[in-house]
């Protein structure tokens, strides 16, 4: 067989990505709002929708720039403290658990055609278990290499416990290396995450060979076609750069849709401002107001990550054949073994 060029491999693959986002979503027998709602779901835990941050404004006399002597803390913030952090960070390891299996939750509904999460989430144990460890792997390295940073802030923030001077003050510099070593770190992960996700879960769920073949694949194609893989890289980010612009648009279309639990969520926040006794109530309402907001956009954003997902299929399925595609709704899910 011919060797296929890198920019044909990412043509291809994107029309064929392109084909498949339509049929599922809009030409398929599992093309109605209720698969639509579920797709969001399933997008919403696997975590591949992009998020817009947003800015704070900080309200600080100017006269007043020094932080709050240490002393003041009653012991028993400190342990609320201490214990608000465990609890996010072991509620985080949880999600990313959840989002690492979900995810190949997501690829089985590109490749059969329609989302399902019964009867896919219990074949995704091993290899979603296997690429948990790896991002949770992935996420130590990059805390080690952080280390070193916070090290160098040791003085900084003993001078601030003695003082209480603003730290930036007389360690500007610092503050830059940090940023620029702590960008380089994001930069160096995202990268490894993107490939990952990219190109080595299409061979684990597609190929059925388990997540540590899958790795070994991926390198392979990785170190044979450099320039098509940089390619793809290259055209993810531009092309991501249009589907920001687009999302945006497709979020303003649809306030129409989402707007209504953002205005149950001001309306629970100011009747508690005005009863406090009622956050007892309004909190559990708010937060579920939040998330049905989330999970509807997410839900009108779904052809992106959709596209996404089934063009980084094809890429891989084009530069290695042996890597089956898609298949016709009711299949059984495949259960990848991790095999050495």
């Amino acid at each position: 067989m011919a060797r296929v060029g890198a920019w044909q491999a990412i043509g291809d693959s994107i029309g064929t990505g392109w084909e498949r986002m339509v049929y599922v979503l809009f030409k398929g027998p599992a093309a109605n709002p209720g698969a639509w709602a579920l797709w969001g779901l399933i997008l919403l835990i696997a975590g591949v929708m992009g998020g817009g941050g947003s800015g704070s404004n900080w309200d600080v006399p100017a006269e007043d720039h020094s932080f709050p002597d240490p002393s003041d803390l009653e012991p028993w913030m400190i342990a609320v403290g201490v214990l608000v952090f465990l609890v996010v960070v072991v509620l985080a390891i949880v999600w990313m658990y959840f989002q690492a299996r979900f995810r190949f939750v997501l690829l089985e509904g590109v490749r059969a055609g329609e989302p399902r999460i019964r009867g896919v989430f219990g074949t995704t144990s091993q290899v979603g278990g296997h690429y948990f460890l790896f991002n949770l792997a992935i996420s130590f390295i990059a805390l080690v290499f952080v280390v070193p940073v916070l090290i160098a802030w040791i003085p900084v923030f003993l001078k601030v416990l003695r003082e209480g001077v603003d730290p930036l003050r007389d360690a500007w510099v610092l503050g830059l290396i940090s940023l620029l070593w702590l960008l380089v770190i994001a930069f160096v992960a995202a990268i490894v995450q993107w490939w990952t996700y990219d190109l080595v879960l299409p061979y684990v769920w597609l190929g059925k060979i388990g997540f540590r073949p899958g790795l070994r694949r991926a390198w392979s194609l990785t170190r044979d076609r450099p320039e098509a893989v940089l390619a793809l890289l290259v055209m993810r980010i531009l092309v991501g750069i249009a589907g920001v612009f687009a999302g945006c648009i497709v979020v303003c279309v649809s306030c129409v849709v989402w707007i209504w639990p953002v205005l149950g969520i001001g309306a629970a926040t100011m009747v508690s401002m005005i009863h406090p006794l009622l956050w007892i109530v309004t909190g559990p309402l708010i937060l579920l107001l939040g998330l049905a907001t989330v999970w509807i956009i997410t839900s009108v954003m779904a052809p992106i990550p959709l596209f996404y997902r089934a063009w980084s299929c094809a890429f891989v399925n084009r530069l290695d054949p042996s890597v089956p595609l898609w298949s016709t709704p009711g299949e059984t899910a495949p259960e990848a073994e991790d095999t050495p």
